[in-house]
């Protein structure tokens, strides 16, 4: 009688691993999933050892599989959180960086009506009066964050990214506003401005919106 007793005695771990299981699927996730898995494997090694005296293999492969669903489920609902924290930071960067090579776009385009200036004695009329003695590349008259194609240089002032305001001569003691962005290349959150001293800086919505009224 003692031997039958024995022979039918349930491993208490397969009962745990079968319990931590379904409790990864419910509520506890990673911290059930994972001690399931560990409490299913030491129960089928006992069970596999005990020479007939445990059985239970049955739950503990159910604590098993309960377990690894709960850890594959569990790890992508943490990857699907952390790419969701991580996403809207990759954008900002991204976004820096064109802004960054926007601005140096426009200090390219400064230094090139300063050379315009110098050779003529007033400020570029317009764009395509750069091209090509003192521009060449059309990359340059694009702005990384508007995905506009260059065209040609007789006609750069319509598909420029870029806008030059005319000014007929040399500003004395105030910053004028020479070229800036077309409205719309930052999806409205600003834009950079290029002054007649030659320095560029980055306008937030309402500020770049003041400065470009008005203009295509």
């Amino acid at each position: 009688m003692v031997e039958a007793i024995r022979r039918t005695q349930t491993c208490a771990l397969a009962i745990w691993s079968f319990a931590l299981g379904i409790l990864s699927l419910t509520c506890l996730g990673l911290f059930g999933g994972i001690p399931a898995v560990i409490c299913g494997h030491m129960a089928h090694s006992k069970i596999r050892e005990s020479g007939g005296e445990l059985e239970g293999d049955g739950l503990a492969i159910g604590g098993l599989i309960t377990g690894y669903i709960g850890i594959f489920f569990t790890s992508i609902a943490v990857i699907g959180m952390l790419a969701g924290m991580l996403l809207p930071a990759v954008a900002a960067a991204r976004e820096r960086a064109r802004r960054a090579r926007c601005m140096a776009n426009l200090s390219q385009i400064g230094m090139a009506c300063k050379m315009y200036e110098l050779d003529h004695e007033r400020f570029p009329p317009d764009l395509k009066s750069l091209t090509p003695d003192y521009i060449s590349g059309m990359q340059v008259f694009v702005c990384p964050a508007s995905g506009t194609v260059p065209g040609d240089a007789d006609t750069v002032d319509e598909w420029s990214d870029y806008v030059l305001r005319p000014v007929k001569e040399e500003p004395h003691g105030a910053l004028v506003v020479l070229v800036h962005e077309r409205p719309g290349c930052h999806y409205g959150k600003g834009g950079n401005v290029l002054y007649t001293d030659g320095s560029v800086t980055w306008l937030n919505a309402l500020e770049f919106e003041a400065v470009t009224r008005g203009a295509p």
